[in-house]
């Protein structure tokens, strides 16, 4: 008789069973919403604004923009994008913008991103390394496996006792755990180590007016946009950056440009880069910047990380072409 509830009403259990809202596991609070492009409907997902570690690097960003430091926010956002799509998966960050995440943790909207059991876990470890200095690049390769905290300590250890930059990053990359074999931007790009560097004349005419727009050497932008597309224009990334200038949908929306419009991309890629290389005045921590970030740009530059893994290969290739390669 103590289960004449469930004998008379069997569809109670499908309610229960898939429709009870929350998750004891962090809260009980994770909804089920729509949720970002590329989400499914109906996976367990939580609210952004109950992460500790994106909330973090928010504040940052927040009060860049706020101080109307435009390209400053850029650069944050690009940390902030890259932690958020660690913690929730690649997809999490292209489905909302800069004014989305300032709504919700002003508690006007509500944002979501996939949960699953090992996400408080890894938001908690991502907010202790924040907090101990690690960039975003550094903590992501962290979370995912891809390396471990370890070997970025050891070799910040060995460049303090002398050993050369390459030998630092030489050992790096052996611990370094590539998830695909080869490296991300060779995929789908044929004939990424070509002898020219030079795009179709009129995508070409594109990067030498922006280069001398913003003061540049047209040469590195042609390097910069051989390595990131290989003069794609309709290039997407499997994280989800487009373009010439591999431009992130957040990203292009705070340089106020449309990435898939090929002259907007390059303006606004060149625009930022141009920012990097006037903040860093230095051509490879420029290149490490716009690819992995400034904040492990300016790990580097203090001797406190070393070079590694896609970055590594990424600043390799671009001085390659700019016929610069020392090692």
């Amino acid at each position: 008789m103590r289960f004449w509830f469930l004998r008379r009403f069997p569809w109670a259990v499908l309610f229960f069973f898939f429709l009870w809202p929350g998750d004891p596991a962090y809260g009980g609070k994770y909804s089920r919403p729509s949720g970002p492009q590329g989400v499914k409907a109906g996976l367990p997902q939580i609210s952004i604004t109950e992460l500790i570690s994106p909330a973090l690097f928010f504040r940052k960003l927040e009060k860049s923009r706020l101080e109307a430091k435009e390209e400053k926010t850029v650069s944050l956002w690009q940390e902030f994008e890259l932690l958020l799509q660690t913690l929730g998966g690649e997809r999490s960050g292209p489905g909302y913008t800069y004014e989305d995440f300032r709504q919700a943790y002003a508690g006007e909207i509500k944002l979501v991103i996939p949960f699953d059991s090992t996400l408080p876990e890894k938001d908690k470890f991502a907010y202790k390394l924040s907090l101990l200095g690690y960039s975003a690049k550094e903590i992501s390769d962290i979370l995912t496996g891809r390396i471990t905290r370890l070997a970025l300590d050891r070799a910040v250890k060995m460049r303090q006792v002398g050993h050369r930059p390459k030998e630092v990053s030489d050992y790096l990359d052996r611990a370094y755990k590539i998830r695909r074999e080869g490296f991300l931007w060779k995929e789908g790009l044929p004939g990424v180590l070509s002898k020219s560097i030079r795009g179709p004349a009129h995508l070409d005419d594109l990067a030498v007016r922006f280069s001398e727009q913003y003061d540049l050497n047209p040469q590195v932008i042609r390097a910069i946009i051989k390595a990131e597309s290989n003069w794609i224009q309709e290039a997407v990334s499997p994280k989800g950056a487009i373009g010439l200038m591999q431009l992130m949908p957040g990203t292009a929306g705070l340089l106020k440009v449309d990435p898939r419009d090929p002259e907007q991309n390059v303006e606004g890629g060149v625009r930022y880069f141009a920012y990097l290389f006037k903040t860093f005045k230095d051509l490879e921590l420029a290149l490490i910047a716009y690819n992995a970030g400034p904040g492990y740009a300016e790990r580097y530059a203090q001797g406190k990380a070393a070079l590694y893994g896609e970055t590594r290969q990424y600043v390799r290739i671009v001085k390659r072409y700019l016929g610069k390669e020392r090692e």
